[in-house]
């Protein structure tokens, strides 16, 4: 367990680090210079206007445009599955990139901002039984044709939080954390995962920015089909928030 001290100092270096993104939003945002996002079954959902009522994802059926999830041994009446939903939040509420998180406000009550984004996907993993399923994904097609490189950027903003429904016990080996992975297929069954980042999941939105090429990935566009898989924390009872997901051609 953290003492006083390393909570302050976790609080500080996190502070620093979200006073440095966004610094680096403002000069990229004035320099003019446009970015290119990669389509993503996340960016769909999340650019959506209209809520989804949760629902029982079926495992590695869509339950929205190129999304769905995948859970361990799912196919089992009491297994482990996931419960999904999207809330839209009206009035000109919206998750901007850094807003959210750096001002301290309510993004669950609506963050005034000038972005038009604002869906949140919630993602709620039940879990059941006494082994932990192996794993517990969201995954997302990625529109990888042109998509002539391997150097990319990833944008996250993502918060979890304790699920009160299900008795708010959170086994303590649980690393609240989530993996990010690219499954690039260079056939119909063959796939290379090249694994990007483990991102914490905070019970305060924290954005994430990461710049990686990973070693041995050729361009996107040279692959037959590109997958994104989101890993969650495959124990507990909690649910992810994912405000924003964003894969960006990284700059020259």
């Amino acid at each position: 367990m953290l003492n006083d001290l390393e909570r302050f100092a976790v609080h500080i270096e996190a502070m620093e680090r979200m006073v440095a993104l966004m610094k680096a939003d403002v000069a990229r945002f004035s320099s003019g210079a446009p970015r290119r996002e990669i389509v993503t079954g996340f960016s769909r959902f999340l650019s959506g206007q209209e809520p989804i009522a949760p629902l029982r994802a079926r495992n590695y059926k869509a339950f929205a445009e190129g999304l769905w999830a995948s859970v361990e041994n799912a196919g089992f009446a009491d297994a482990a599955h996931m419960v999904v939903a999207r809330e839209v939040y009206a009035g000109g509420a919206s998750v901007s990139a850094l807003g959210g998180a750096a001002a301290g406000a309510d993004i669950g009550g609506g963050v005034a901002g000038a972005t038009p984004r604002r869906a949140v996907l919630r993602a709620n993993p039940v879990i059941t039984g006494r082994a932990a399923p192996k794993w517990v994904h969201l995954e997302a097609e990625l529109e990888h044709r042109g998509v002539n490189t391997a150097a990319l950027e990833l944008e996250m903003l993502a918060s979890a939080e304790v699920n009160p429904l299900a008795g708010g016990f959170v086994p303590q080996e649980t690393v609240f954390e989530a993996t990010v992975t690219l499954r690039c297929f260079t056939d119909r069954k063959r796939f290379e995962d090249f694994r990007i980042a483990h991102l914490p999941l905070t019970t305060v939105p924290m954005k994430h920015r990461i710049a990686f090429r990973p070693d041995g990935m050729r361009p996107l566009s040279a692959y037959r089909r590109v997958v994104v898989l989101l890993a969650l924390p495959p124990r507990g009872a909690y649910a992810v928030n994912l405000y924003d997901f964003a894969l960006l051609v990284a700059e020259s």
